[in-house]
């Protein structure tokens, strides 16, 4: 499963480099938008990143709400507190909010997806992290699943998916730890176990960043690794006939 994180219209240019890569290799990808103000933009129907974001989803891969403006709020307590602090950066959105402020949010992402005719059957909270009142709402919601750093949790079935998502961190002290975890990628693949590559605009400052991924990616899909979709994971899927319960 390869994510392209960040989407949206400030980082539109570096989502379609990935994208196109991905392409090129037959692999659909999930795509993570923000649908709220990011970097002094917002997704607009009419903005050349939704017209864009149309055409991915009718090429088959798929569109996953990304929190709402991807930048960290309130307080956050008990043991997401330290990778609040550590790894987020400064974005876990939902890692500490309750259900009310959570749906809120929720809510607010889902109305610009839509208005922009692109339906999220999944939410990825920033740095993977979502409280207990974020997963709650969201069930609340009927979103199909929530995907966080350690799994993938279909809210549907309670089922989960345990997998590690993988990714670099360019400019942080873990960037070297970063790329030996995606390296070794290709040989959870070749395993046959699941696999979760995500992949984010910042990574294209960095040459090596570029080449391990397209590499691991490659090696992946020589090793004869599937690719799918976060929400290609789950079945059922939802089709005619499935309501969405408060959205």
């Amino acid at each position: 499963m390869v994510s392209v994180h960040d989407v949206s219209p400030a980082t539109f240019m570096a989502s379609r480099w990935w994208v196109r890569e991905l392409e090129q290799r037959g692999v659909a990808a999930t795509l993570l938008v923000i649908p709220g103000p990011y970097r002094g933009q917002r997704l607009e129907p009419t903005s050349a990143t939704a017209g864009w974001l149309r055409e991915r989803a009718a090429a088959g891969h798929e569109i996953a709400q990304h929190g709402w403006e991807h930048q960290g709020v309130g307080a956050v307590r008990g043991p997401s507190s330290v990778a609040a602090r550590v790894v987020s950066r400064g974005c876990a959105e939902f890692a500490g909010l309750g259900a009310k402020e959570a749906r809120r949010r929720i809510l607010s992402g889902f109305g610009v997806l839509s208005s922009c005719d692109l339906v999220p059957w999944g939410f990825v909270p920033p740095a993977g992290l979502a409280s207990a009142g974020t997963i709650e709402a969201l069930g609340a919601l009927g979103y199909r699943y929530v995907s966080t750093t350690m799994a993938v949790i279909d809210l549907w079935t309670k089922r989960r998916v345990r997998c590690v998502s993988r990714c670099h961190r360019p400019g942080a002290t873990g960037q070297r730890i970063g790329r030996a975890v995606v390296r070794r990628a290709a040989v959870s693949a070749a395993a046959g176990r699941p696999v979760r590559l995500a992949l984010h605009p910042a990574d294209l400052e960095w040459r090596g960043l570029r080449r391990d991924a397209l590499t691991t990616i490659d090696r992946m899909l020589e090793h004869g690794a599937r690719p799918s979709t976060y929400l290609g994971l789950f079945d059922p899927r939802p089709g005619d006939g499935t309501v969405r319960v408060g959205a």
